[in-house]
């Protein structure tokens, strides 16, 4: 051991305990000199030549240790004593002044003697903080112009890489507006783009007046809509009744004291309160839990378990093993019997239109449909509609109370098309349309066969399903007799989607492909195409709009095909003196076209005539505005166009269509609810009146069995 042995050790301040050099701590108290207050030297030998001095650790983690002397035990000291500064910095703890214990760096007071954090940690903490900040907006904003640089596709909609000259879905080549800046473009030309695609789609509203709020239209159009809307989602209202039955029951049978039925409470579900609630019912003769259970979908066969029995805590009322039927036999409960006992159908899956409930009048309708279409002798022997009809909801159906709302909805619409669609951004999308115009849209639901777009025409206009193919042989007809005007457009249209994807056909293959088309209309259940659509156009003399989704997916959920539907059908192979400028809507969803249609405001058929041959004004009509651009301002696509009329599609808009431009700056097209037929409305009023009956006859039941 040397002589010098105490030279080279530093003594505590505190407890003037001898430390080696590699020691950042005092072994014996634990005291921090580096963080020391008076900021001194940390050890004095007995020379001050041969002392050994050492700064203390500044606020910011800088240290430096600096001796004086000589020798190689000096040195390697040195080395240890800051290798041991560095580790300590990377720990990022702070001494307490009090007591010495490093606490960590989130701990705003000592954990020992609860001293409060020094000012200078706090600073540093802080400054950390601000650099981390400053990091994160670093990465965003790089992230944000990574987007940017992509390039969107105005056919599919898909973001490409700059390099690509083509999309890599639809193949569709890039925008010639798009313009690059050493092959990137940041996120103010993407902003821009957008912008000046806006101002494109509103260029002409000055030609075009703005929509006027009709007065006729019910005062308070949002609450009759957000009403609507609460109605429709079925499954949201089912879950609110649940856990209301569910509180209730709650309160009834309060929790005790005993741990084994506060367990079993705990457990419970809320259906299996309203079943506990349909079985109370039963005793107290309460014949809406009764309904409410059987309404919600509950089992009719379940019997009560042990648990339920604890539960309700009435031994000599409740047994285990008894169901509904055999409590309403109990308690000798007719009525409630009675109910049990009726043939019980599927929950949600019984479909009633107004064609269903009144078949005869359906057939009828149908029969008057055949003889209203005519043909034209001449070059372009297409069959067409005579009459200008367009079906909606009637208004009425909101006077009526919500269970029955909710009956009827469940029982004429298609709930998955609306979902879907909604998701997509597809219908519904603007606030600005469906409340304050009242101008929402509802899929109605038909069969699911290769029937489902002549069916969804003719519920659009009659209301009705093509059951007989009348509509389906007047398509192949069209497209048979129709043959020197569809065939050269189509093709045309083909081709130019054939040039886009780099492949070509000859003759005789495009003409196999359009023989094919003509087969696929003569052949009951057979699907159809986009060919078809434009020539259900030119049979109805008015327009189609088809609100789509942008892919068709898997059952997985994975994209599998550009879905090619959305868009505009006009009528074009006729004179515009010849079409009619009042649209039908239809929806597309993975292979299924549906009927959308708008509700008409309460009390309008009375308005209108309820069918009677009344003088018609146009103003009092009921009037729906169809968004002719998507959720993200950009144009709908027009089908068929020849390569003249290709950047043309605003003009064809206003030529064939009443447009207008709200005052959001969305492009509308006017469908004017006409006046219904005489034998549509007998329908639409014998329907709805089925439902009125039930509801009084229910509602007589339910005072008779409480006056009992």
């Amino acid at each position: 051991m040397p002589k010098n042995e105490a030279e080279f050790k530093w003594t505590c301040k505190q407890c003037t305990y001898g430390n080696w050099p590699s020691a950042t701590k005092c072994v014996m108290c634990k005291f921090d000199p580096r963080n020391s207050i008076n900021k001194n030297h940390i050890a004095e030998g007995g020379n001050h030549e041969n002392s050994e001095r050492c700064h203390v650790i500044d606020c910011l983690g800088e240290s430096t240790c600096e001796h004086q002397g000589s020798g190689d035990e000096t040195s390697s000291s040195n080395e240890k004593n800051g290798e041991a500064c560095s580790s300590l910095n990377k720990i990022n703890k702070w001494p307490c002044s009090l007591c010495s214990y490093t606490n960590w760096t989130k701990s705003e007071f000592c954990v020992m003697c609860k001293t409060e954090k020094p000012s200078e940690f706090k600073l540093v903490e802080s400054l950390r903080n601000i650099e981390k900040n400053e990091e994160k907006k670093e990465k965003n904003k790089f992230s944000s112009l990574t987007r940017g640089h992509k390039w969107l596709c105005v056919k599919c909609t898909y973001e490409n890489w700059p390099k690509a000259f083509k999309c890599a879905i639809c193949q569709h080549p890039k925008n010639k507006s798009y313009k690059q800046d050493d092959g990137q473009k940041n996120e103010k030309t993407c902003l821009n783009e957008k912008k000046t695609l806006k101002e494109k789609n509103s260029s002409y509203s000055r030609k075009i007046h703005s929509p006027k709020r009709s007065p006729p239209r019910s005062p308070n159009t949002i609450s009759r809509n957000n009403s609507i809307n609460n109605i429709f989602d079925i499954s949201k209202q089912d879950d609110d009744k649940i856990m209301d039955i569910a509180l209730s029951m709650e309160k009834i049978t309060f929790p005790s004291e005993n741990k084994r039925l506060n367990q079993i409470r705990n457990r419970m579900q809320p259906k299996d309160w309203v079943w506990l609630a349909a079985c109370k019912g039963v005793a107290d003769h309460d014949i809406t839990a009764v309904s409410n259970y059987l309404a919600l979908g509950g089992d009719r066969a379940r019997q009560l378990s042990n648990e339920d029995v604890t539960v309700l805590n009435q031994p000599g009322r409740f047994e285990q093993g008894h169901t509904l039927v055999h409590l309403a036999i109990r308690f000798q409960r007719e009525d409630i019997l009675r109910m049990l006992l009726l043939p019980e159908t599927p929950h949600r899956s019984r479909k009633r239109l107004p064609c269903h409930e009144c078949p005869e009048l359906a057939t009828t309708i149908r029969k008057n449909v055949a003889h209203s279409i005519r043909s034209r002798k001449g070059e372009f022997g297409c069959p067409f509609f005579t009459e200008l009809v367009t079906f909606s909801l009637p208004g009425d159906m909101l006077e009526l109370p919500n269970s029955t709302r909710h009956q009827i909805f469940s029982e004429i619409l298609d709930v998955d098309v609306k979902n879907v669609l909604e998701a997509e951004s597809a219908i519904n999308w603007s606030s600005e349309l469906t409340n304050q115009y009242g101008s929402c849209l509802y899929p109605l639901w038909n069969r699911a066969a290769g029937d489902c777009l002549l069916d969804s025409v003719l519920q659009a206009t009659w209301g009705v399903f093509d059951r007989d193919n009348v509509l389906r042989k007047k398509l192949h007809e069209s497209l048979y007799e129709g043959y020197n005007k569809f065939y050269p457009r189509w093709k045309e249209a083909e081709q130019m989607q054939a040039s886009e994807m780099n492949y070509t056909l000859d003759d005789q293959q495009w003409k196999n492909d359009w023989t094919s088309l003509v087969s696929l209309a003569a052949t009951a259940g057979n699907s159809l195409e986009q060919a078809h659509v434009f020539a259900l156009a030119h049979i109805l003399r008015r327009p189609i709009i088809i609100y789509a989704v942008k892919y068709v997916k898997g059952f997985k959920g994975e994209s599998i095909d550009l879905a090619r539907f959305e868009g505009v059908y006009l009528p074009m192979l006729w004179d515009e003196d010849f079409t009619w400028k009042n649209p039908i809507a239809l929806g597309y969803t993975r292979g299924h076209f549906s009927a959308l249609v708008p509700m008409e405001r309460p009390n309008y058929a009375n308005y209108a005539g309820a069918g009677a041959h009344v003088e018609w004004n146009e103003d009092d009509a009921h009037v729906t505005y169809l968004p002719m651009v998507d959720h993200e301002g950009h144009l709908m696509p027009v089908h068929f166009l020849t390569l003249d009329e290709v950047g043309q599609e605003e003009k064809l808009l206003q030529k064939y269509f009443d447009c207008c431009i709200t005052d959001g700056g969305i492009l509308a097209a006017k469908q004017v609810i006409t006046p219904r037929p005489h034998l549509v409305n007998q329908m639409i009023d014998e329907w709805i009146n089925r439902y009125k009956t039930k509801q009084h006859i229910e509602t007589f039941d339910m005072r008779g069995a409480a006056k009992q």
